[in-house]
């Protein structure tokens, strides 16, 4: 079952959810509507905000790749890096798995964007997401954030809307879904990057059960 947000509100902190049994989706103001499996009671939640918290040198090649049209700027840039990257995460109340499949950094920058150029660097995550099945609990690409070197996480960003490649989309409860998540990180901040999932809470409707909200973290650089 799909979760139907009434609204989304500020990316400060994680917001609750909820979840249910029902075999329709029922959104009740200001939670979103979820499913359980195996006589689990039915939970409520609210919209998921992500507080603004991510090598053989060579862009990625192939169907799904993170890719662009050379910066305007005058001066080229570094060539884009690809970095090899290992490990999951794992949400075992809900059941995600999470799975970085490569790290490019030094992104060619979009058409039309020289003066971002000029102060900050893509970085690009390619993840393949397995949404758990127990709960209707979807898995957003705003859930998701990079920890660089500089203090603030950094959200992932959808302003380039696909031209750097096919980005990561919503990946509904049991399924499978793989893509790009784009960050605009600052320049010269990409030697320690770590990859952040931030799950919302989740109360539960006829219970006293709560999810608590969590983030799930992983390096992405030695």
């Amino acid at each position: 079952m799909n979760t139907n947000p009434s609204a989304r509100p500020a990316r400060s902190h994680p917001a609750r959810r909820g979840l249910r049994t029902a075999a329709a989706v029922v959104a009740v103001a200001p939670f979103l509507a979820l499913a359980a499996c195996s006589g689990e009671a039915p939970i409520t939640s609210a919209t998921a905000t992500t507080a603004p918290e991510t090598g053989a040198t060579a862009a990625p090649t192939g169907g799904e790749t993170a890719t662009g049209a050379p910066t305007t700027a005058t001066t080229p840039g570094p060539s884009p890096t690809t970095l090899t990257t290992k490990g999951s995460i794992k949400d075992d109340v809900l059941g995600h798995v999470i799975t970085p499949a490569k790290v490019v950094v030094n992104l060619p920058w979009p058409d039309n964007h020289p003066i971002a150029a000029e102060h900050f660097e893509l970085v690009g995550v390619e993840v393949k997401v397995q949404a758990g099945s127990r709960y209707s609990a979807n898995v957003t690409p705003d859930m998701f954030a990079l920890k660089t070197s500089s203090p603030d996480p950094v959200p992932a960003t959808n302003e380039f809307k696909g031209a750097l490649g096919k980005e990561l989309a919503t990946v509904n409860r049991g399924k499978t879904g793989s893509g790009w998540l784009i960050f605009k990180v600052e320049k010269g901040s990409t030697t320690a990057l770590e990859l952040r999932f931030n799950r919302p809470a989740y109360d539960v409707k006829t219970t006293d059960k709560t999810i608590p909200a969590k983030s799930f973290s992983l390096k992405l650089t030695p």
